[in-house]
């Protein structure tokens, strides 16, 4: 194994590491203890209900995810050799970071929050879809043995999907509540599911998951550069 695929090795770990430790930390106790959900809560609601070094610790874990996992998909993706990998792995990163800012940002700042979250899932919608045809389209890469077929296409399958749940009509519904009365009186309440929040969640997963995808398709190639 070449230097740079063992550094790649020991980066993905930590990565999965750090996204396990910032889903345990900020889902641990409060989701019972606050009558939180992730069906219907964003992560912001979870982070203010944790006390400030917590959640401070929480952030440098998540930020520090985001620029280990960045590095292992510019190395994966810039080790194919090619202006379309190259691309690919800008976009990723450019995807994950606004992902990651968007993650903890209150809906106070509705339109940040919003913008970046969206723009976001579009981005690793395309990513992976674009991944998906990296061995298909001609000169995308050099040689096409240096990614993995199988992968290739579950990325694909990520991307379709992901670029398939945004018509969801009902992601416009993020800050509307439902109405509902009890003994003459009328309050507002979370609806069961709030798309946006739960998408949140999903693509928190999704990423971390397509990053060791493609970081896995780079060590287990045979391919040396």
């Amino acid at each position: 194994m070449t230097p740079i695929k063992i550094v790649s090795l020991v980066l993905i770990i930590i990565s999965l590491i750090l996204s396990t430790t910032v889903y345990i930390l900020t889902l641990y106790k409060n989701s019972k203890e606050n009558n939180l959900s992730i069906l219907n809560s964003y992560p912001y609601e979870y982070y203010m209900q944790i006390k400030e070094k917590k959640r401070m610790t929480i952030y440098i874990l998540l930020l520090s995810n985001m620029l280990i996992s960045s590095i292992c998909i510019f190395f994966s993706l810039y080790n194919l050799k090619s202006a379309y990998s190259i691309m690919i792995a800008i976009m990723y990163i450019i995807g994950n970071i606004l992902f990651s800012i968007g993650f903890i940002t209150p809906l106070a700042r509705v339109k940040t929050h919003v913008i970046f979250i969206i723009f976001s899932f579009l981005i690793y919608a395309s990513t992976n879809i674009m991944l998906a045809f990296i061995k298909i389209i001609p000169y995308t890469i050099y040689y096409p043995a240096s990614f993995s077929l199988a992968i290739s296409i579950i990325l694909g399958i990520f991307g379709f999907i992901s670029l398939i749940s945004l018509i969801n009509p009902k992601l416009k519904d993020f800050a509307k509540l439902e109405r509902s009365e009890d003994n003459g009186k009328t309050f507002y309440i979370k609806p069961k599911i709030n798309f946006l929040a739960f998408y949140e969640w999903i693509y928190y997963i999704l990423f971390e998951v397509s990053s060791i995808l493609i970081t896995v398709s780079f060590l287990i190639s045979e391919v040396t550069f």
